[in-house]
């Protein structure tokens, strides 16, 4: 398997110790191109999501399993036209006793 992305250093933001927690760089890299001023992330995990759109000065949603929120029976708030989306290995990993 390949990614279509790389780089060099994984970057700061969220908590690197979550095994394939996204580079904090693509979260920058998708921002920078798509010029969006609002995201939501819906399992964001240790929040990369949050620490990017605070760096970058701009509005961000998100919640998590871990933080009580369950994506199958929440309702969600916000429309925004940006959602980052990086779900977890749900058959491989146990990453929340809230499931």
């Amino acid at each position: 398997m390949k990614s279509i992305v790389s780089y060099q250093e994984r970057g700061l933001g969220g908590n690197s110790n979550y095994r394939g927690n996204c580079s904090p760089k693509l979260i920058k890299d998708l921002i920078s191109h798509y010029s969006i001023n609002e995201i939501s992330d819906y399992m964001c995990g240790s929040n990369t999501t949050a620490d990017v759109s605070r760096e970058l000065s701009i509005k961000s949603n998100t919640y998590d399993l871990n933080m009580g929120f369950d994506l199958i029976n929440d309702e969600i708030k916000e429309r925004n036209e940006f959602v980052f989306w990086h779900p977890p290995y749900w058959d491989i990993i146990k990453y929340s006793g809230n499931m």
